[in-house]
């Protein structure tokens, strides 16, 4: 096999697959890329951790096909290119198990690894498949990925759910203290291709990284893999097996009191008292009356911080306390300057976060006793 490409359409195309190799791998083929060169002349490169499967193209020309396929060391060899000045044409020849690349002056050899020897997991036949413009996906998807669990031992919250239904989509995350829900029409969907899935942890920072602004991307799933289509690449992954809460009915549906505050001053005012909070702990205190908020932080070394804040509330005095971080979190998502905060009663009280005129995006937070 030898190709020959531009450098930055190389080093772009090695960028692209190189997030999904494991740095620490069982298997020394999974820290390589393979090459394909399709008997057309298209070339692609393909990289997977068995868990998450990028393929995407790449500019060139095929000067002598070869076997078809070869694989080669993914950072080295990004290493390599990277490192050759703008607009370099590189050429990259395999022979006898080694990877040659000249550009300029130049000439690096890698050892290579049989191409048989990488695994290609296809994701089966895939018959529900909707199509999602690719700016909507993305931005679901940093409304919510912030409150996926992190190595939690009920396994299926180490995602995000995706639930496809009718003519709206809605991705949730929960972490057993809070909870993002975010929904999106999307017209002419196939009614028929309705499904919930949920996607693991590192599949969903990959997709955040890489769907485009632009265009449609073309979604489908099976009972174990999900697929994602765009101009670019196909992205395929394991799905988590498990189940799901029932995000409708954790979302509370009465409310003990309801109050609206500016987006921007209580974020400018949580950051501020965060400043002497305690690592661990992060409890703020509410203080709500009429018109007004006041915020209350203070740490084991008797140190305290207080704001103020005019807020739209015309019931009773009452108090409640808050993971500041988890606010901060939800006000860095929302866009609206109105939010309002609608707090249950109960056995099992929390409260709702949503802008105030808007409840396609709605974030359920706990409170904190301390």
């Amino acid at each position: 096999m030898e190709i020959l490409v531009d450098k930055d359409d190389w080093v772009g195309a090695l960028q692209t697959t190189s997030g999904i190799v494991e740095r620490k791998h069982t298997k020394p083929i999974l820290a390589n890329v393979l090459i394909t060169v399709e008997p057309s002349g298209g070339l692609h490169l393909t990289a997977t951790d068995q868990g998450i499967e990028l393929c995407c193209d790449v500019v060139g020309e095929v000067l002598d096909p070869g076997a078809g396929q070869a694989t080669i060391p993914t950072k080295k060899c990004l290493d390599i290119c990277r490192s050759f000045p703008d607009g370099t044409p590189i050429k990259l020849r395999i022979d006898g198990g080694r990877a040659i690349i000249s550009a300029q002056r130049s000439r690096f050899t890698l050892s290579t690894l049989p191409a048989e020897e990488f695994p290609i997991f296809g994701g089966g036949s895939i018959t529900k498949t909707v199509n999602i413009p690719s700016e909507l996906l993305k931005g679901l998807i940093s409304k919510t990925a912030f409150a996926m669990a992190q190595q939690d031992v009920r396994f299926y919250l180490n995602g995000l759910l995706l639930d496809v239904n009718s003519d709206r989509v809605t991705l949730v995350g929960a972490d057993g203290h809070r909870m993002a829900v975010v929904g999106a029409l999307v017209p002419d969907l196939p009614a028929d291709h309705a499904f919930k899935v949920i996607i693991p942890r590192k599949a969903v920072l990959e997709m955040q990284r890489l769907l485009p602004t632009t265009g449609m991307v073309s979604v489908g799933a099976t009972d174990k893999f999900l697929r994602l289509t765009t101009d670019n690449f196909l992205f395929l992954c394991r799905l988590v097996d498990g189940r799901f809460p029932d995000y409708q009915r954790i979302i509370p549906s009465g409310s003990e009191l309801e109050f609206v505050v500016n987006r921007s001053e209580l974020k400018s005012a949580l950051t501020r008292i965060a400043i002497i909070s305690h690592d661990k702990q992060k409890g703020v205190r509410f203080y709500i009356e009429q018109g007004l908020l006041r915020l209350r932080v203070h740490n084991p070394d008797q140190e305290e911080a207080f704001e103020e804040l005019e807020v739209d509330y015309s019931g009773e005095a009452t108090e409640i306390g808050f993971n500041f971080s988890y606010l901060l979190d939800v006000l860095q998502v929302l866009s609206e300057e109105d939010i309002r905060f609608t707090v249950s009663g109960g056995d099992h009280p929390s409260t709702v976060i949503q802008a105030d005129d808007d409840d396609s995006a709605r974030f359920v937070v706990m409170p904190m006793r301390y």
